[in-house]
């Protein structure tokens, strides 16, 4: 697996959580309840990279300065499977932290990156 993926899809500080991870926040998933109604809403592959990825990845997957690498040539290179791994476990001790969200959840992530960069 290239070294270059190993800190590629997950950043676990957002640019408006004051440092904060979603571990910090207590944040299991990214799902939201409705108040309304009490249920959980599934959702998008895009909103949950907009979540957890694109602080260090950039919104376009070409990464942020300083905060994550180019993840876009990676794409072609690994399995679904193999970024879900990523996703779900992290890589390497300070490169890419495991970002807490279902196999589910990471799947959509992927498929929305997939069909989007």
């Amino acid at each position: 697996m290239p070294l270059l993926f190993l800190a590629l899809l997950a950043c676990p500080v957002s640019p408006d959580s004051g440092g904060e991870t979603a571990a910090d926040t207590g944040s299991d998933t990214a799902a939201d309840t409705d108040t309304d109604t009490g249920v959980e809403e599934e959702l998008t592959g895009a909103e949950l990279y907009e979540a957890h990825c694109s602080a260090c990845h950039g919104d376009d997957g070409t990464g942020v300065r300083n905060q994550g690498p180019n993840i876009v040539p990676e794409l072609a290179k690994l399995s679904d499977d193999q970024i879900v791994e990523i996703i779900l476990n992290g890589k390497g001790r300070n490169e890419m932290p495991a970002i807490r969200v279902t196999e589910e959840e990471a799947q959509r992530i992927v498929d929305f990156m997939r069909e989007s960069f």
